[in-house]
Order: structure tokens, then sequence, then C-alpha cells
């Protein structure tokens, strides 16, 4: 993180999935798609949207105000860390459905 901020022009987002990555943990998405926001336009969003160093620099703030985050594609090992970082007892199930899934007729 500490290349980019310093060289932002220099590379792509550090995580860039088209709408993820910096712009999911600043806050600052278009939405659209799977991925939602609060739907609010806003001149800080536009202007991190057009400053990729303070952008970062928002994303790693948000970042390090969060608890936890699992990954979806880790969700074992993003269970055991939930039971760690909340000091639960016992490993938290997550549950496994498709609320979008289309209804076949």
């Amino acid at each position: 993180l500490d290349e980019y901020i310093a060289n932002p022009g220099d590379f792509r987002q550090p995580i860039h999935d088209g709408s993820g990555g910096i712009d999911f943990l600043s806050g600052t998405t278009k939405g659209g798609g799977y991925i939602a926001n609060d739907g609010l336009k806003t001149e800080r969003k536009e202007y991190l949207r057009n400053h990729m160093a303070e952008n970062a620099l928002e994303a790693a703030r948000n970042l390090d105000k969060t608890v936890f985050f699992g990954l979806m594609e880790d969700i074992p090992r993003s269970m055991a860390m939930l039971q760690m970082t909340l000091g639960l007892d016992k490993e938290p199930k997550l549950p496994m459905r498709n609320v979008n899934k289309k209804v076949k007729e």
C-alpha cells in the first residue's frame, strides 16, 4: 500500500475487479450489478474517485475501523477468525442460501 500511495499512477487499483477494491472499501462505488451503495452522490465521493491516493487512504482508514471481515472464498477459515476475534465459545456457521436465485417455472 505504501508503494501505491507514493506512486498511484504506476498502479491499477490494488484489487481491481471493476467495482470493488479501493472503491468498495472507501465507500465510493457507483453501485449497480451485485454491489449496492448508499445511493448518495456527494462531492467527497467524486473527489475520492478522481484522486487515487486519497481514495486509497480513505479505504485504509475504513479498513482500520473494521472489526472483522471474511472471505467467501475461504469460509471455514473466515468463521474460525470470526470466532477468535469475537471470543465466541463456538465457531459460527454461515447460512448457505441464494436469495436471488431464479424460480424455475
